[in-house]
């Protein structure tokens, strides 16, 4: 891609691997906390990385229409809110590119589980660990707040991809770490 956005980039560590996997692209990082920012730019400048960090909410960016390949994000979406999710799909269909596309890593939705105790397990964090949003964005239907964003339904992707395994002898387990969830939409 030669435009790349990382929504909710905090401190850029994903943003970073961006930018060394393709070196020539265009790479900015978003996020509304400006002390992350500082912190990722100093960082990105360190390690000899060009990227553009700039204050922003995700779902009212000043971007022009039309602006980017690929537009991603890294646990991100659990940290808003329904309307937020909303609005940044629409958003990020306004930015993107044709033939662009958006990019989530993120939670499962539950219906997506197999058993209602992995649901329960992975509700946990919602009560115990300070993350109140993280069981209602597990009840959403993201492939219908894409749709009324513009996105249309084949084009839209909801997989799982394993976690990246750190040894060879780990390569050959099924799963060893567990996996992701990975939600896009290409913008045709």
């Amino acid at each position: 891609p030669k435009k790349v956005l990382d929504q909710g980039c905090t401190v850029g560590h994903s943003t970073l691997a961006y930018a060394t996997a393709w070196p020539k692209s265009d790479i900015t990082g978003i996020d509304f906390a400006a002390p992350v920012l500082r912190y990722g730019h100093a960082r990105a400048k360190s390690l000899n990385k060009k990227i553009n960090f700039i204050q922003s909410l995700a779902e009212k960016t000043e971007f022009k229409t039309n602006t980017f390949d690929l537009v991603v994000s890294s646990m991100f979406l659990h940290e808003t809110s329904t309307n937020a999710i909303k609005e940044l799909f629409t958003e990020t269909y306004r930015i993107l590119k044709p033939g662009g596309l958006m990019l989530h890593v993120e939670q499962p939705p539950f219906h997506l589980m197999k058993t209602v105790f992995e649901q329960f397990e992975m509700d946990w964090d919602t009560h115990n660990n300070n993350e109140p949003f993280w069981g209602p964005m597990h009840d959403m239907n993201l492939e219908s707040v894409a749709l009324k964003a513009g996105f249309k339904k084949n084009n839209i992707i909801q997989t799982f991809a394993p976690l990246i395994c750190p040894s060879d002898e780990d390569k050959y387990r099924e799963n060893p770490h567990g996996k992701w969830f990975v939600f896009a939409g290409w913008k045709k």
